[in-house]
């Protein structure tokens, strides 16, 4: 063969690597960019169902919220009642016989906690609806962190969620919720009631309740259960739960019988 001739095959040979070597390249990009818009769209479905998710776990913490706050104000500030209660009403004594046994401000948010935690389950249902979704969802202990302000209740939840459904895998553990309420301003003006009740156990200063209900846009009823025993409802207009007025009660027993 003439050296024009192998320098002829020699550069057929060159265009022949180079047009394979450049679809080769162009099908390995195309492979890459079908993979890379598989995992794109992954992620974002991954995305999608966290935030559908963490909605719905947001939800039912505002609806178990409210539930915790109205069942506690019916309470006394319980979820769990102390010793010193009325089984029947189910109530605590916060005034017995002169003394004061009002729940700490502190001891009133782990009330509420408790009753989230324990209670939050059955709003979320086992995440059936995403099971149904093709969704595995498992999760583990709620611990919720109750802090009361004025205007506000805020409820800071733990709750490790693991979903899971093919190779997608998404982690949440926190939520966040606040609750417009008054209750820190309830607490307060039962706290001042009871410091004066508590200087004079042997007396109802009812013009006391009517004052400080009036001076903080709430009202009081009193209620005689026995002698000696007064229920105490403090009602909040302004800042309604569940399109209800809000209600606190507790009872006060006092020693009448020096008088």
């Amino acid at each position: 063969m003439s050296k024009r001739g192998q320098v002829t095959l020699f550069i057929v040979l060159g265009v022949i690597i180079l047009v394979i070597t450049s679809l080769l390249f162009m099908v390995k990009l195309y492979s890459d960019g079908e993979k890379s818009e598989m995992e794109a769209e992954k992620v974002q479905n991954s995305n999608k169902i966290s935030v559908s998710v963490q909605n719905y776990i947001e939800s039912c913490l505002e609806n178990t919220g409210e539930d915790a706050i109205i069942f506690i104000g019916n309470h006394g500030g319980y979820y769990n009642l102390p010793l010193l209660s009325d089984t029947f009403f189910l109530m605590p004594y916060y005034l017995y016989d002169g003394k004061n046994n009002l729940i700490l401000k502190e001891e009133l948010g782990n009330q509420i906690s408790d009753f989230i935690n324990n209670e939050l389950f059955f709003c979320l249902q086992n995440f059936v609806v995403f099971e149904e979704q093709g969704y595995d969802i498992q999760q583990e202990d709620v611990d919720t962190l109750t802090t009361i302000i004025k205007d506000k209740v805020i409820f800071n939840v733990n709750l490790p969620v693991k979903l899971t459904k093919g190779d997608s895998v998404k982690n949440i553990v926190k939520f966040t919720k606040e609750i417009d309420s008054r209750l820190y301003t309830i607490y307060n003006a039962i706290k001042t009631l009871l410091d004066e009740h508590e200087n004079n156990p042997s007396s109802i200063c009812i013009s006391c309740a009517t004052r400080l209900a009036t001076e903080n846009d709430l009202r009081v009823e009193l209620s005689f259960i026995e002698e000696g025993e007064i229920m105490f409802t403090v009602i909040d207009e302004k800042v309604k739960i569940n399109n209800k007025p809000f209600e606190y009660s507790f009872i006060n027993r006092y020693n009448f019988k020096d008088e």
